[in-house]
């Protein structure tokens, strides 16, 4: 039994407001899942950033090694790394000297990518890190060498007000004059766009959360007395995904000895996917004492790359 996916989920559905936390979609399986869902044609997300990084990879490096240092290259969040090898093709055939460093709650993608990378790049120094992204904030290193921060896609948009606040926060500390952060920020557009992005093409990614506590935990949960439901706020730009329980029931998960009652169409939260203003991509910068000093986008204007220095 996956401890932490156990504590998770004891945690979760015995809150007041009941909810399932977003990393516990990215086991094995469902980082399956989540692969076959980035190349989806309705999920923009993933070919608006991989059209900015195939178009200015060579503009991109350059900001981050501007004064030709050895740097360490940490990304949160790293997934299967195909958009980010575009940027450490371009760093080894410049003959920049820096070492990898992968983050991933998947310990999948950090293993695939290990081997995948060491054998196209023999020569690439890479350390991966199987963790979340706020264990991993006291991993990155403090000493003279350069770090340059890489968190992509829309990762940042997933974390709630208070996590992006704890996180901007404390990796603004660890980070040192000159420190680069690129940073992924998915703009806001039509509900339309959004919705045949995250409804439909979401929902077999989003049950498997809860086939996950049948088949892990024991649960007896029965999926078709729950509905996936989505909603997108214009005011605040949160796009957010639920289950709801269609029938008044109680759920019973053997392995941790937990018995759920759930209300007639009570909820649980599994996720968000925030969008952003430029206005408020600038104000994020200087809150937490950043420059930006370059942003790039798609042609559509769907997505912004944004890179600030410390």
């Amino acid at each position: 039994m996956n401890n932490t996916f156990a504590k998770d989920i004891k945690k979760g559905l015995t809150a007041k407001n009941k909810f399932i936390p977003d990393r516990d979609y990215y086991d094995d399986k469902g980082s399956i899942f989540f692969q076959e869902l980035m190349h989806n044609p309705n999920y923009y997300v993933y070919n608006s950033e991989l059209e900015i990084f195939e178009s200015y990879s060579t503009n991109i490096i350059n900001l981050f090694n501007s004064n030709n240092e050895t740097f360490n290259l940490i990304e949160f969040g790293a997934g299967d790394g195909i958009k980010t090898e575009l940027l450490i093709k371009e760093l080894i055939n410049n003959d920049v000297n820096f070492k990898y460093i992968p983050i991933d709650f998947s310990k999948k993608y950090i293993n695939d990518m290990e081997l995948s990378f060491k054998k196209k790049y023999p020569t690439l120094k890479i350390n991966g890190i199987n963790a979340d992204y706020f264990d991993a904030l006291a991993q990155i290193s403090t000493n003279n060498t350069k770090n340059v921060i890489l968190f992509i896609g829309s990762s940042f948009g997933g974390l709630t007000d208070i996590e992006a606040d704890v996180f901007l926060t404390k990796l603004s500390s660890k980070m040192k004059k000159n420190d680069v952060l690129l940073i992924g920020f998915d703009l806001k557009k039509s509900p339309d766009i959004l919705y045949k992005a995250y409804h439909n093409t979401c929902i077999d990614w989003c049950k498997y959360l809860l086939s996950r506590i049948n088949n892990e935990l024991g649960g007896n949960i029965n999926l078709s007395q729950f509905e996936y439901y989505t909603n997108y706020n214009p005011e605040n730009g949160k796009f957010k995904w639920y289950f709801l329980s269609t029938i008044e029931q109680d759920v019973y998960i053997k392995n941790i000895n937990l018995k759920i009652h759930f209300y007639k169409y009570e909820p649980i939260y599994i996720g968000q996917s925030k969008k952003f203003s430029e206005e408020e991509i600038i104000y994020l910068s200087k809150k937490y004492r950043f420059n930006t000093i370059n942003n790039f986008t798609d042609n559509k204007q769907y997505f912004i790359d944004s890179i600030w220095i410390k």
